[in-house]
């Protein structure tokens, strides 16, 4: 099976604000957990390696929280950091899925939609924390992965398409992934 080597979180944030322009920072890093909860779900493997915090307003990743600090709650219209031609075709993909499910979700929304469930990863590291309380403890990738695996990411089932060709691509046709990208984007990935 293909493994696909994490990338860096800003390159992944920088593709959420181009693909979709506007969002706040708070927007950008709810997106951004769910793009990593997406990949370690459906594909087993994180898109990026940087750490995710449980922070008072649902999962950061500090990293790029220190890139972007400066826009506060003001709208993000292009990447002040990152390279989203880092990304590969099967990244790409999932960015797109979690923009298209949830971009237009306000960063309050978001927020909620992080921390919701009695037993969210959020909620796991965070414990008996006020509500208000600061805190940088890491989410770890493990209780994402088992949380979304079980739950779900996004709010609707793929096509009957789309999850034929992940059950190709779980059985080992790579391929599938190619089949996969054109089908949603109309493009064939070209990889060298």
């Amino acid at each position: 099976m293909f493994v696909e080597e994490p990338i860096s979180a800003l390159d992944i944030a920088a593709a959420i604000i181009e693909e979709h322009p506007g969002l706040t920072q708070m927007q950008v890093h709810k997106l951004l957990y769910l793009v990593q909860a997406a990949n370690l779900a459906w594909f087993g493997e994180p898109a990026f390696t940087q750490r995710i915090e449980a922070w008072q307003y649902g999962p950061v990743v500090r990293y790029v929280a220190g890139h972007y600090m400066e826009f506060e709650w003001s709208r993000i219209y292009e990447p002040v950091s990152g390279d989203s031609d880092e990304l590969s075709p099967r990244t790409r993909w999932v960015v797109k899925r979690i923009v298209s499910d949830f971009g237009d979700l306000s960063g309050p929304e978001l927020a909620s939609l992080t921390k919701q469930e009695t037993d969210s990863p959020w909620r796991q590291v965070r414990g008996d924390l006020p509500a208000d309380a600061k805190s940088g403890d890491e989410i770890p990738l493990d209780v994402i992965e088992a949380f979304h695996r079980l739950h779900g990411v996004v709010p609707t089932a793929p096509s009957e398409e789309e999850a034929a060709l992940v059950g190709r691509f779980v059985e080992g046709d790579e391929d599938a992934l190619a089949d996969l990208f054109e089908s949603v984007t109309g493009k064939r990935p070209v990889v060298s």
